[in-house]
């Protein structure tokens, strides 16, 4: 519950930003903006090669390994970041980038890139499972984002000048993190001993795999448009897309950063009891995830309009293609964390390049003809691939997780909310209509026996709760 309200209060709060960043520079200068964060997506796998969810995974088996553990990965991303900073801006400079795109690359970039600072911090808190400090982070930094990014959209400050306002903010949460985590009990201290962090990072190097092929699938597709001749209005408008998405990732993504300790300690007791924790995470995933796509994708026009304003009108059609996709990482969110927790990385790392084949193959299929309406159907189509490939890697692992058990029932209450959209028509405006849908869905979840799912939930946090011994 820790996680989800510090999630939904950090997405809300970068949604509501980049709708206002979007509306006073535009279209072609947004597209700058998701360009320059695609390259900072794509390096910043460099910074964070795997060793968070290591981190997570081996500090929440054993709370004594987690302080040196954490020493070494600060040592290494602080590092990691001086380095990679110019080289993507170098990369960019002789891809032919110039002017405001060079400026967004080296800026809005960078800002990914020191975002590495605030996750190391918040992955020493998961381990010790302390989510309420874990949500209380982000929710703090990103209000200090978007509260003084809009500041600086008000104060009329310049495209770069506000750019280079949201860097030193996240410089500034970074080290607010790890101030917080070192008040757990984890001393600030930074080590670098490089056979220790060359070794950590060879055991992690299925995940920097896994990394790289994702951001790469997440960003890659921007990069194709761009190349293939896209406007750059269309990317903005694509773009624009994306943040909405990206918004709506909480769920899973709440549930990911729930379920990576819990699962961490459930392979060690066996597959039995392993197998119950995905199939809850899966159903708690679909369960959040499902009404949000088929709500999301019948109000995508007013939704996109309402965020953006009229002048993002194309955005609409590429949200309701766009939603599809967060069904599949709904359910790669839930399976991810079972195949670090077995070690099975090499299994995670081909599904991810699958997905990263498949989605670069439709690119340049789609995106010629369609524009970035094809890039929105790649990446769906692919997501959804990497989600089958996820469910056959736990079978593999002799894990038994029954997708149709886990979405049965959001599947029934979220047909139900539809029934009820579709008959109420336009009658209400949009706030109003996502008021009735979501009260219509939450109905129809405890008719159908969503009580015991929150049940497990609470019996889960209350396991999660007690007492462990320090890290110190």
């Amino acid at each position: 519950m820790f996680s989800l309200l510090g999630q939904i209060g950090s997405r809300l709060l970068a949604l509501a930003f980049f709708a206002r960043l979007a509306r006073v520079i535009g279209p072609e200068r947004y597209g700058d903006y998701g360009l320059g964060a695609a390259f900072g997506i794509l390096f910043v796998v460099l910074v964070e090669p795997g060793l968070n969810q290591l981190l997570t995974r081996d500090g929440a088996r054993d709370r004594s390994q987690l302080a040196p553990l954490a020493e070494l990965g600060l040592g290494y991303k602080l590092a990691a970041i001086a380095v990679t900073w110019p080289l993507m801006l170098a990369l960019a400079a002789a891809l032919g980038y110039r002017g405001p795109t060079l400026w967004a690359v080296a800026l809005a970039g960078g800002t990914t890139l020191l975002l590495g600072l605030e996750d190391h911090a918040a992955a020493v808190l998961v381990a010790q499972e302390r989510l309420d400090l874990e949500s209380g982070l982000r929710l703090t930094s990103k209000v200090l984002f978007a509260g003084l990014g809009l500041v600086a959209l008000a104060l009329g400050l310049s495209f770069v000048a506000v750019l280079a306002t949201l860097a030193s903010v996240q410089l500034a949460a970074g080290l607010l993190g790890l101030l917080l985590a070192a008040s757990t009990g984890v001393p600030l201290r930074v080590r670098f001993y490089r056979r220790r962090i060359g070794a950590r990072v060879r055991e992690a190097w299925p995940l920097a795999a896994t990394s790289v092929l994702w951001l790469l699938t997440m960003r890659l597709d921007q990069l194709i448009a761009s190349q293939l001749g896209v406007p750059q209005s269309d990317l903005g408008d694509y773009n624009g897309a994306v943040k909405i998405v990206e918004a709506l990732i909480l769920f899973p993504a709440a549930v990911n950063t729930t379920f990576q300790p819990l699962l961490a300690k459930a392979w060690v007791s066996g597959r039995e009891r392993c197998s119950s924790e995905v199939e809850l995470a899966l159903s708690t995933a679909l369960s959040m995830t499902v009404p949000v796509v088929v709500g999301g994708a019948w109000l995508a026009q007013p939704l996109a309009v309402f965020v953006y304003g009229p002048a993002f009108v194309p955005v609409g059609t590429l949200l309701a293609i766009q939603l599809v996709g967060l069904l599949a990482v709904a359910v790669q969110f839930s399976c991810f964390p079972a195949l670090i927790a077995a070690g099975a990385l090499p299994a995670q790392t081909r599904i991810v390049a699958s997905n990263l084949v498949l989605n670069v193959v439709l690119n340049l299929l789609l995106v010629p003809r369609l524009g970035v309406r094809g890039a929105s159907l790649a990446a769906a189509l692919g997501g959804l691939v990497a989600s089958a490939g996820c469910l056959a890697a736990l079978r593999g692992l002799e894990l038994k997780v029954r997708l149709w058990r886990a979405a049965w029932r959001p599947v029934l209450a979220a047909a139900m909310m539809a029934g009820a959209l579709l008959a109420m028509g336009e009658r209400l405006p949009l706030l109003g209509t996502i008021a009735v849908g979501g009260a219509t869905y939450l109905g129809a979840f405890v008719v159908l026996g969503g009580g015991t799912l929150l049940a497990a939930l609470r019996e889960r946090r209350r396991s999660a709760g007690q007492a462990a011994p320090s890290a110190s």
